[in-house]
């Protein structure tokens, strides 16, 4: 709303009635951590666990619970609307955090939490501003990510 971004990747479709929102899919997302932390804090009790988290932290935990682990709000270790900068707490070793499943088994040093629970499929919803109906280069784009974030393992492997 505030047109810091022209395209926006949410997993929470907006209601904003000036905003113009697509869903792109759905993601299954995992509880991850970087194998240096779980060998750090232990694999059979994580309530200790720290975790990053987006701002809204009781959304997280109560997802987190959904995987059968009982976290709190303390545990949260940092805050961040950023995914890339929740992605390199988790990689650099700071915390646990729900991640795409297809992102983590790629990566090297990454590893599941709880590896014997399902993961949980989060919707990927595009959002843009009214000007996509006018510019071209953000229709180009949207479009463009629209229809690769369809399938996140082959943006995965294409890296």
């Amino acid at each position: 709303m505030r047109r810091d971004a022209d395209i926006a990747i949410r997993n929470v479709r907006p209601e904003q009635p000036d905003l113009i929102a697509r869903h792109a899919g759905d993601w299954d997302m995992g509880l991850f951590a970087a194998s240096v932390l779980l060998d750090r804090t232990g694999r059979t009790n994580l309530t200790d666990l720290p975790f990053a988290s987006s701002s809204n932290i009781t959304q997280i935990v109560e997802m987190i619970a959904s995987f059968g682990l009982q976290l709190a709000s303390e545990n949260c270790a940092m805050i961040s609307d950023n995914g890339v900068v929740i992605w390199e707490a988790v990689r650099t070793g700071l915390a646990a955090s729900l991640l795409p499943v297809a992102l983590c088994e790629a990566a090297p040093g990454i590893e599941a939490v709880l590896p014997d629970r399902p993961p949980i499929s989060f919707p990927v919803w595009l959002v843009t501003h009214r000007e996509l109906q006018t510019s071209k280069r953000i229709r180009v784009v949207y479009d463009f990510l629209a229809e690769a974030m369809r399938n996140p393992e082959e943006i995965i492997r294409s890296e």
